[in-house]
């Protein structure tokens, strides 16, 4: 059984902002609890940070075979997304950095 009361944290169990904090400033970047976010997961992540960066920009190109839900994620937001080839491709990084230029990109 357990003695803690439920409750619910926005921006993530304070205990646990706390220790990524100390981790972090222990591997040199030094970090405060209050400069993280945790989220739920990658989908949370991806919709904050997508709905974030691209709520002004409206443009960003994606690569050809994204990861699971970013394109539920990016569908919902007005944004015009920009297939751009892989980075393995030998021509990938032109031709991304190509598209990125032309389109005016804030989230790549």
């Amino acid at each position: 059984m357990c003695s803690t009361p439920l409750a619910y944290y926005p921006v993530g169990l304070p205990l646990l902002r706390a220790s990524l904090a100390r981790y972090l400033t222990d591997t040199g970047l030094r970090t405060d609890p209050d400069q993280l976010l945790i989220t739920t997961g990658d989908q949370q992540a991806l919709w904050l940070l997508c709905s974030y960066l691209l709520r002004t920009w409206r443009s960003g190109p994606l690569r050809t075979r994204p990861s699971p839900g970013v394109l539920d994620v990016l569908r919902a937001l007005p944004a015009t997304i920009r297939t751009a080839p892989p980075l393995a491709d030998p021509q990938g990084a032109g031709e991304l950095a190509g598209v990125a230029n032309r389109a005016d990109v804030r989230l790549l």
